[in-house]
């Protein structure tokens, strides 16, 4: 939804409209990919919005239905609408009322796991997963405090380019 993460939030909600739903075009259709609402169905074909507000953003529609998020993507007759949130390298992605993705740190990390691929090109183990199960672990709120714990407590000086890189 690239197009639509750069819009203002704010902004999001003057922008949807009301009507037909854009034709997804031949051999494609509108499926659920992801909804909060009892009324749509995750891999539902959707033909019409019956009167909803929508913003339409590429290949994806979201829309607010009794305050519940549903997010509609463009999908080729035959293909699997979950196929791209299959990828090992994501996670799924949770929406809030106003269209734009969040996952909390904490969630995030506890969801991943570790996929040996046999490539890796540095020596030892990857390191990444244990190193944010830790932060997670301490407390302490996510990367970017655990920075800001680890330079104040390593008493490097603020205008120290260090801290920046």
């Amino acid at each position: 939804i690239t197009s639509c993460e750069s819009e203002n939030t704010k902004d999001l909600a003057i922008s949807m409209t009301k009507g037909a739903l854009p034709d997804p075009g031949i051999g494609s259709a509108w499926r659920v990919v992801f909804s909060e609402s009892e009324l749509f169905e995750k891999g539902a074909k959707v033909e019409k919005t019956d009167g909803r507000e929508f913003k339409h953003c590429k290949d994806t529609i979201i829309m607010v239905v009794e305050q519940q998020v549903v997010v509609l993507k463009k999908v080729a007759d035959g293909d699997d609408p979950d196929a791209e949130g299959e990828d090992v390298r994501t996670l799924p992605v949770k929406w809030r009322s106003s269209g734009t993705r969040y996952r909390p740190f904490n969630e995030a990390v506890n969801m991943m796991s570790y996929e040996d691929f046999g490539d890796w090109s540095l020596e030892g183990d990857a390191s990444l997963l244990w190193y944010l199960q830790k932060i997670v672990e301490t407390d302490a709120g996510g990367p970017v405090s655990r920075h800001h714990t680890y330079v104040s407590n390593s008493g490097i000086p603020n205008g120290d380019r260090s801290v920046h890189e």
